[in-house]
């Protein structure tokens, strides 16, 4: 399965690398796409957060599956804050409130989340599988990277009817 990444703002090339290689090991042949700008209309004065729809719309014309990483804080109207969306074929992971000596795993259990969502997949029960909703940080460095055996026979199938 292609999948491209890309970095939306100044995202770190290292973080990029660790993910990629990561996602690669579970399957997919991912590509590290040319940086693009910030949505600026996404941004809420109120809020100072930027709502996540305007990113997503900012891939929906390209084909295939695109995975989109950025520094701001991102919200839906009815959440306080999102560390991601994934409503398929694409997905956008933002790392501002996953930042710490953690960063490069949260990442990697975020980006896995969004495109469990991608393919289908919805929130698991199971608090150490990767498909478990993040309420907070805390559940975030407390799931696995992985999918639960549930999840990952799901994830397979999906992945396989996609190739």
């Amino acid at each position: 399965m292609n999948l491209s990444l890309v970095p939306v703002g100044p995202i770190d090339q290292n973080l990029f690398e660790s993910l990629k290689e990561y996602l690669e090991s579970i399957g997919f042949q991912v590509a590290i796409a040319k940086r693009i700008s910030i949505p600026q209309e996404a941004y809420s004065k109120k809020r100072n957060q930027y709502l996540v729809f305007p990113f997503i719309g900012m891939v929906d014309h390209l084909k295939g599956h695109h995975l989109l990483i950025t520094d701001v804080d991102l919200y839906t109207p009815r959440l306080n804050f999102i560390f991601g969306y994934g409503p398929g074929p694409n997905a956008i992971i933002s790392i501002a409130r996953l930042k710490g000596d953690l960063l490069k795993e949260r990442t990697i259990k975020e980006a896995v989340h969004e495109l469990g969502h991608v393919f289908q997949l919805r929130h698991c029960s199971n608090a150490r599988c990767v498909m478990y909703f993040s309420n907070c940080l805390a559940d975030t460095d407390y799931k696995q990277k992985e999918f639960c055996s549930k999840c990952q026979k799901l994830f397979s199938l999906k992945l396989k009817l996609e190739q």
